[in-house]
């Protein structure tokens, strides 16, 4: 199996690079994107896409498919986080139209594969059953795409597991 996550510093891609042959990880922060390249440029197991989740993911699925991999994992962590603050820095995250677009990351997983596993981090950031919170969506309604396409799913820490 593999596994398409996001970028930020790159951490999460290197713990998941010990457990999976190959990692995408796609970030449309130039910043980030140019801070993973580097970090990365080492190893030809870890590949840095630089763009949105919304425009890559489609492709990066493609990418793993044609190098034979069917049970691919995705770690979705692709939401606006203000900013983060690096040695004193303040460095902006990027922020598209869709601040957190883990609903159509789902939907276009589910359309490409067959055999799959979500990770979606920081469900807690999502409003809990229509109650207010930072994110745009509740959990509920993650909750409603899941159950209307026969998604196991289960909360563990601060994700969510989706798998089919």
């Amino acid at each position: 199996s593999s596994d398409v996550c996001s970028s930020d510093l790159g951490d999460t891609s290197e713990f998941l690079s010990k457990n999976f042959p190959k990692i995408i990880t796609i970030e449309p922060s130039n910043y980030f994107f140019t801070k993973a390249k580097f970090r990365f440029s080492y190893t030809s197991s870890v590949e840095v896409v630089h763009g949105e989740s919304l425009s890559n993911l489609q492709d990066a699925i493609a990418s793993l498919k044609a190098l034979g991999f069917t049970r691919i994992a995705f770690f979705l962590d692709g939401h606006f986080s203000g900013e983060k603050i690096i040695l004193g820095e303040r460095i902006p995250t990027f922020k598209s139209a869709l601040e957190f677009p883990v609903i159509k990351e789902i939907e276009i997983i589910m359309s490409n594969l067959n055999d799959f596993i979500i990770f979606v981090d920081d469900i807690r950031l999502f409003s809990n059953f229509n109650s207010p919170a930072v994110a745009n969506i509740s959990i509920s309604e993650i909750i409603k795409l899941a159950e209307e396409n026969s998604l196991k799913f289960q909360f563990e820490n601060d994700m969510m597991i989706l798998r089919k």
